[in-house]
């Protein structure tokens, strides 16, 4: 029985290690992150701030016709001289203004490569699909800086490795 689990315990870390060595690094502007290999990078911007999207496979709107993704946004800061937690304050109170049914689930302060982060996960509907947020707040060098993960509800945590590690890998680069 040991055997067993000792064998089903390497096969999984294995391929996570494999897994994990199958990533492709995006390096744009002042950033970079890492990303699955068998996700989609697009530079189509359905609004100006939008910087990249990533998309999870195909496959992966089978179940819910929604295709997991991440994008990073900006907004320039200059001339207002804005904290990352007024910032955060404004941009909770611009969602709950735009969206009053959504649900915030969280806001944490985290440290990610060295960069102050709001943490915020927050979900809403959105006709008939429920929908889920990770979004990292950032303020850099008179900008914001917005990089957001979005899923069905049903299938977030089902992406929720592959997200953090994306999210966990942003850094600036100037």
């Amino acid at each position: 029985m040991n055997y067993k689990i000792i064998t089903l315990l390497l096969v999984f870390i294995s391929t996570f290690a494999f897994a994990q060595d199958d990533w492709k690094t995006l390096e744009k502007d002042n950033f970079s992150l890492i990303y699955p290999s068998h996700w989609e990078y697009s530079e189509k911007k359905p609004q100006p701030s939008v910087k990249f999207l990533l998309f999870a496979e195909v496959e992966s709107q089978k179940k819910d016709f929604f295709r997991e993704n991440i994008n990073l946004n900006s907004e320039s800061l200059k001339g207002q001289n804005m904290s990352l937690s007024e910032y955060t304050k404004i941009s909770i109170d611009n969602i709950k203004a735009e969206l009053p049914t959504a649900n915030f689930i969280s806001n944490t302060s985290i440290k990610v490569n060295g960069i102050d982060v709001s943490d915020i996960v927050w979900s809403n509907k959105f006709g008939k699909v429920d929908l889920k947020f990770r979004q990292f707040l950032m303020v850099y060098k008179g900008e914001a800086y917005v990089i957001t993960y979005t899923a069905t509800a049903s299938e977030f945590d089902d992406y929720g490795t592959i997200a953090n590690t994306i999210l966990n890998s942003f850094k600036f680069t100037k």
